[in-house]
């Protein structure tokens, strides 16, 4: 077992992974929309987003190629 903080400093160099909230991480792949205070995934399901990190997600969400 490990923490969230040290998978986030394994996975520092992949573009596809964000974390968007101190419990939570997402491969930006499989982000189908982002709401208020969330992201929705694959199968409608909703994780929660940080008001701290949401316009770095929004900034990263608009330069993807979708």
């Amino acid at each position: 077992s490990t923490t969230l903080k040290k998978i986030e400093a394994r996975l520092k160099d992949n573009p596809n992974f964000f974390r968007t909230h101190k419990t939570y991480m997402v491969n930006l792949r499989y982000v189908t929309a982002m709401k208020e205070s969330s992201v929705e995934i694959e199968h409608n399901r909703n994780i929660m987003l940080s008001r701290r990190r949401k316009n770095r997600l929004q900034l990263i969400f608009e330069s993807l190629d979708r």
